[in-house]
């Protein structure tokens, strides 16, 4: 951003003087001032002067810095505008991002003949929405504590609508700042929680994950485990941004490893975890993005692999006999060593995961059969519309039949066998009626109270 450096400061400086006026830290001009008060009121315009020329200068030299910093690359973390087209998150697409979906886990070695695999657990991803902190202020010793009270005034002004001959300026610097504001203050929180059966073990998984605007993983932590004769065996990765590095830490409690290492920006510079890695998905597919492109991430033991997407846009398709347009997502992942892992991911346009499946895994993702999917944003909580379900199950509808006949049978058995029930509930009936309490649970209690056994407890 270009500063004028004649109308601007000189704008704020008749302000700052207004404003040292209105303190009786000087005099107004029509007051008569002496020669030397004269002389006075010029060298503090003089001063004022060269202070705000000199926070003008810095602001220019910071944007130079800036400038060279991006000429020569040292913005550490990739930026996806290079990857994807157009790429950007408003407000809009930024809510569209933040929701809670479920999953079931299906297993095809319990039934290795059919089709359909046999539902082992289940697995909550929520995405939330999250506010950082804004860095401190830094107190500039340069600053009188009446410049610091001028500024707090004009902020102050500009909240209630008054205008000042800055306003221009002001409003510039919003509409520069206004996009740097949001991404380093709108960030995503992810969390990922599963549970399931392998073997007859349970096992499961958990991810925590601080994700910026931009998809950088800013803080991860992913445990993967499975708990055998009563042993917890579990992998632990966690990783944290720092000053132009990356803090991993690796942990096995079977081997009693603990692996720590640092990697540097450009190593790392195109990372993506994989709690960023639900959030670049959601993003392709709500976008509808058609394409492929490189990343790298991190595997469970702190190494470095390569992270291929591709996307092949919009496809028909039914979704527990929903028709609906659904988005395609192949992931290969490729391990330094050399293996590759392939994932094929199935979405919505809306980003609700639909089916997640690895090749040569006998587990698959995906969603609840008996869950509606709308051509909507997910609501966080799947709703099961059994009335729609249950009647077609013979044997469900036969179960609850039965149950109501028995306990139909029952109420009126009792209340045969208790004919002193239906005075009792008819005089309760009258007392209310006839008192009208004000307080009907209380007069309640008190009644039925009376016929109690235990009354003197």
């Amino acid at each position: 951003m270009e500063f004028e450096t004649e109308e601007f400061p000189r704008s704020l400086t008749e302000d700052i003087l207004k404003y040292l006026e209105q303190q009786d830290y000087l005099c107004a001009e029509d007051d008569g001032l002496a020669d030397n008060d004269q002389e006075y009121l010029h060298n503090v315009r003089h001063m004022i002067e060269q202070l705000i020329e000199k926070i003008a200068s810095r602001a220019e030299y910071l944007e130079a810095y800036n400038a060279k910093l991006r000429e020569h690359n040292q913005y550490p973390l990739f930026n996806l505008k290079e990857l994807i087209p157009n790429f950007e998150i408003d407000d809009d697409l930024y809510n569209k991002l933040t929701f809670r979906e479920t999953l079931v886990v299906g297993s095809f070695t319990s039934c290795p003949t059919s089709q359909l695999p046999t539902v082992v657990g289940g697995l909550c991803l929520d995405v939330q929405s999250a506010k950082g902190k804004n860095p401190p202020l830094r107190q500039q010793s340069g600053l009188s504590q009446s410049v610091v009270e001028l500024i707090t005034n004009l902020v102050a002004d500009k909240r209630i609508g008054k205008k000042s001959l800055s306003d221009h300026e002001l409003d510039k610097f919003i509409i520069n700042l206004k996009p740097r504001y949001e991404r380093t203050n709108c960030k995503f929180l992810v969390h990922l929680s599963s549970e399931f059966d392998v073997d007859g073990h349970q096992a499961g998984s958990r991810i925590t994950a601080w994700v910026d605007r931009n998809f950088h993983t800013l803080e991860e932590k992913r445990q993967e485990f499975i708990i055998i004769d009563g042993e917890v065996n579990e992998k632990m990765l966690y990783v944290g941004i720092q000053p132009r590095r990356y803090y991993v830490k690796h942990a096995h409690t079977t081997t009693q490893l603990e692996d720590k290492k640092y990697y540097k920006m450009e190593d790392v510079s195109k990372m993506v975890c994989e709690g960023s890695n639900f959030l670049l998905m959601r993003y392709l597919a709500i976008t509808r993005y058609v394409g492929q492109f490189e990343l790298t991430t991190l595997y469970i033991n702190g190494d470095i692999c390569r992270n291929l997407y591709k996307c092949s846009g919009v496809e028909k398709g039914i979704v527990n006999d929903q028709k609906l347009d659904l988005c395609k997502i192949q992931r290969t992942i490729i391990e330094q060593c050399g293996i590759v892992h392939y994932s094929t991911t199935i979405l919505t346009l809306h980003g609700q995961i639909v089916k997640q499946e690895w090749a040569s895994c006998n587990y698959i993702l995906q969603v609840n059969p008996l869950a509606y999917i709308h051509n909507e944003k997910p609501i966080g909580n799947e709703h099961l519309l059994l009335q729609h379900v249950w009647e077609k199950d013979m044997q469900l509808m036969s179960k609850f039949l039965d149950c109501k006949t028995e306990y139909t049978m029952d109420i009126k058995t009792y209340l045969a066998d208790h004919p002193e029930l239906k005075s009792m509930m008819a005089d309760y009936i009258q007392q209310t009626i006839f008192m009208k309490p004000e307080d009907i649970l209380d007069f309640t209690i008190a009644h039925f109270k009376r016929f109690c056994q235990c009354n003197d407890d």
